[in-house]
């Protein structure tokens, strides 16, 4: 089981569940960590980050369904509700994460792989 770390309040309705889940599913050597507030004027709110061997993966959780039709602008959600790509915003996210890793996380530079 992964530790779990709850930094801050859940905003939606499904994080604690998802961030709950995926601590029981994970190997004990990763980390997930919810309700984190980025560095920064802006304080970006991250639903979850998910620490692993050599892997950090950035989680926007969404409660849409049962129904969504997705497109690259936007998804339509159950009966018609047209909401905005959250995939822009997690790629945003990432980026920022990779920024700081990369300003202030020794060692990070030197990793091989895909870096955002």
């Amino acid at each position: 089981m992964a530790q779990l770390e709850v930094m801050g309040a859940y905003e939606g309705p499904g994080e604690q569940k998802t961030a709950e889940t995926l601590a029981t599913g994970l190997p004990d050597s990763w980390v997930v960590i919810a309700g984190r507030k980025l560095p920064g004027a802006n304080r970006d709110d991250v639903d979850l980050i998910v620490v692993g061997d050599n892997l950090v993966f950035v989680l926007e959780e969404k409660s849409w369904g049962p129904r969504v039709i997705a497109d690259d602008s936007y998804w339509i959600v159950n009966d018609g509700d047209r909401r905005r790509n959250p995939l822009d915003r997690v790629g945003q996210l990432a980026r920022k994460i990779a920024g700081h890793l990369r300003d202030h996380a020794h060692g990070y530079r030197q990793l091989t792989g895909q870096h955002v």
